[in-house]
């Protein structure tokens, strides 16, 4: 009998967690590692592949990673303190969310928080113009 997709993102998988993963609830994994990759982001203007290293994150329960963007850095920071090494073998909370890219909003995956937190902790993300975003992250199951 063929499988059908539960999800959008079942129908193309792909190597990353997709938001829709954690849309319908929050998802708790534990941090296995981070690991810098070179991922193509568009073309360049002179016709060539725009090559960038990333950071991903990859955890214990499952084989796909998640790109840890500037966002996502400063909550793992927050909650994890000094180096991402401090954060291996620890559990977080993902959550669905948006982010708005220009004019547009995408889905994205945020943290929520940890299991190990005491108390909430509130980033604030500075943007381009000056802007800032707070992001409160929480004491999770």
């Amino acid at each position: 009998m063929a499988k059908t997709p539960k999800t959008y993102s079942d129908m193309n998988p792909g190597r990353f967690i997709a938001p829709d993963k954690v849309q319908a609830k929050d998802v708790t994994l534990t941090i296995d590692r981070f690991v810098f990759e070179e991922m193509v982001n568009g073309k360049k203007r002179d016709g060539t592949d725009d090559v960038q290293i990333k950071c991903i994150l990859y955890f214990k329960e499952t084989k796909l990673g998640m790109k840890v963007n500037k966002t996502n850095q400063v909550c793992l920071q927050a909650m994890f303190g000094g180096t991402p090494d401090d954060a291996l073998g620890k559990k977080v909370t993902l959550m669905y969310s948006t982010a708005r890219f220009g004019r547009e909003v995408h889905p994205c995956i945020r943290f929520r928080g940890a299991p190990h937190l005491t108390q909430p902790v509130t980033v604030s993300i500075k943007k381009r113009g000056g802007k800032s975003d707070e992001y409160k992250l929480i004491t999770t199951k």
